[in-house]
């Protein structure tokens, strides 16, 4: 009987000492810390690495609106001053992109003309001070080409009305030149792109006014050897 009692009591015994020995465990398990960088406790340091060249998903990239081109100021300052020079005082260069001259040979005799694209609220007052020629070549070709009848339109401000003075240029200043060639206001050609083409046209080789409008129609405006013509829907290049 004693026997059997000193065996039970070693058995309570280890069991008391088991108990708190897994206690003792479990109170060091709940202040055990987290594995870290500096403390991987067996885990590879590359999983605490922070990916490195990878924007930061919960901040988002600004937004940045394309920059507007830059404009040639003092190109556009000289610009103004030979249209105040060939065409008077009632002339604006008209805010457009990239630039307001386009330049070619649209008279095709070697020397480089310009077409500058602008606005006026009184265009004609100073024509016959200036010399130069007015032209409306679209209404030309439909039968009625006074350009005073369109300038006195009132279906849009003057402000986003459209002119083109050409100049066709003269000696080796060509457009520059103190006195050019000749010089013309062309009004009411319809276009959202001005550019200068060189195609065949009534099988020749000319530099043109490519005009197009979007989603509408292209034309030309070209010179005939006597003055400027409008044709609808040519394909350019």
């Amino acid at each position: 009987m004693q026997m059997r009692s000193g065996l039970t009591t070693l058995g309570l015994g280890l069991l008391l000492a088991l108990a708190i020995s897994a206690g003792g465990q479990a109170a060091q398990g709940d202040k055990q810390k987290l594995p870290s960088k500096d403390d991987p406790q067996g885990y590879s340091p590359e999983l605490f690495e922070e990916p490195k060249g990878q924007p930061n998903v919960a901040t988002p990239q600004t937004y940045k609106s394309p920059e507007k081109p830059v404009h040639d100021a003092r190109l556009e300052r000289e610009l103004a001053e030979m249209v105040k020079k060939q065409f008077g005082t009632e002339f604006q260069l008209f805010p457009t992109t990239p630039s307001p001259l386009l330049v070619g040979d649209l008279d095709g005799d070697g020397v480089e003309d310009a077409v500058i694209i602008v606005r006026a609220q009184h265009p004609l007052t100073q024509q016959t001070l200036y010399n130069f020629k007015a032209l409306s070549p679209q209404e030309e070709y439909f039968g009625y080409g006074d350009p005073k009848n369109m300038l006195a339109s009132e279906f849009e401000r003057w402000q986003e009305r459209r002119l083109l003075l050409v100049i066709h240029g003269s000696g080796k200043d060509a457009w520059r030149a103190e006195t050019p060639k000749a010089k013309f206001l062309i009004v009411n050609v319809p276009f959202d792109h001005l550019s200068i083409a060189h195609i065949k046209l009534k099988k020749k080789l000319q530099d043109v006014i490519n005009a197009e409008e979007t989603s509408i129609m292209s034309s030309v405006v070209y010179w005939t050897g006597k003055k400027y013509k409008w044709e609808p829907n040519i394909s350019v290049p």
